[in-house]
């Protein structure tokens, strides 16, 4: 998928797969819709061969959807006994809960990166139209 579609696509994908989820994840999967709200903007400008991208694109096309397809994989009626300790239905929570805070977290670092860019455009500008005896 192209990366300025990526958010948008992945988003509608797991708004589908939402009902067939137990209803803890349906919950993680309308937080996750927001965090890929906020992320496709941010995609537009990406440069799609940088590290982030390449982070993005395997947190939301990869790691997302297989976590989601593999719960999915599990028979109805065995996703409630417990295997390895936790049950498929708590695991899919803990994976998603996970997820959502590294797609947030995605989101926050492109943005940490623009707010220094303007925070330096806006210094250029004091030291250009003030001087740079001008402190504030």
């Amino acid at each position: 998928t192209d990366l300025k579609q990526l958010a948008g696509r992945t988003e509608i994908w797991l708004e589908r797969q939402r009902p067939a989820l137990p209803a803890p994840a349906r919950q993680l999967v309308a937080n996750i819709g927001v965090q890929l709200d906020l992320l496709a903007p941010q995609l537009q400008n990406l440069d799609t061969n940088s590290p982030a991208a390449h982070h993005i694109r395997k947190l939301v096309a990869d790691d997302l959807p297989e976590l989601v397809s593999g719960y999915q994989r599990i028979p109805a009626n065995l996703r409630k006994e417990p295997h390895a300790g936790r049950t498929p239905d708590e695991t899919l929570v803990g994976g998603l809960q996970m997820l959502e805070r590294e797609i947030g977290d995605a989101a926050r670092n492109l943005a940490a990166g623009e707010m220094d860019k303007l925070a330096t455009r806006e210094r250029y500008l004091q030291l250009k139209y003030q001087g740079i005896d001008a402190e504030d």
